[in-house]
């Protein structure tokens, strides 16, 4: 199925939990390429309480996914997890920005087995956007704040005067460092006022 899905595709879901048991995506996604339709149907395995590990708390998200394939337990379709939360107050007793990456950090920890288990070359990145309405400073209404692990390497000014081989090696060493790293990526998206009924 993945080699009939382009940039034009259309995407149709089922979004629960648990959706691992039904017969839906590969009744659609047979139907879709019978007819010539460029369509896909995904399963969403949508859970919004985290219960944690070990002594952590209990989370609770607004909406929380993780991609899958369809009919498959195993792999993820696009290998994230997605979090989306609707924030009515900017300051709303805690600041946004680190419950965001409090978030962010739950949905790692829950990909791992078992406390003393890790195996960390799972993870899959998270994504976390925040839809925040209400008591938005004039100068961020309407603007995103986008918040990732970015790193730099202090060798970095020194690598321009490395020869082209090593310039290579050092570029592709840092690139795959950043690569590891990339697994946190928090938005946050600022509105003017709530929305009207």
């Amino acid at each position: 199925m993945e080699n009939r899905i382009s940039g034009t595709t259309g995407l149709l879901a089922l979004i629960g939990s648990p959706v691992g048991h039904s017969g839906s995506p590969a009744m659609y996604n047979y139907s879709f390429q019978k007819l010539g339709l460029d369509y896909v149907y995904a399963a969403f395995d949508i859970t919004t309480e985290d219960v944690g590990k070990g002594e952590e708390s209990k989370t609770y998200y607004d909406v929380m996914v993780g991609c899958r394939y369809p009919d498959s337990q195993d792999l993820l379709l696009v290998d994230l997890y997605f979090d989306l939360e609707m924030q009515r107050e900017k300051y709303p007793g805690y600041p946004v920005p680190k419950r965001g990456i409090y978030y962010c950090s739950r949905m790692l920890s829950r990909q791992l087995d078992s406390p003393g288990e890790e195996d960390y070359a799972k993870l899959k990145p998270v994504y976390s956007v925040w839809i925040i309405v209400n008591g938005i400073p004039k100068v961020l209404q309407y603007s995103r704040q986008e918040l990732s692990i970015a790193g730099t390497n202090s060798r970095e000014e020194e690598s321009k005067t490395y020869s082209e081989k090593k310039k290579a090696r050092y570029d592709a060493a840092v690139s795959r460092l950043n690569s590891e790293a990339d697994l946190i990526h928090l938005c946050l998206i600022f509105l003017a006022e709530d929305f009207s009924d």
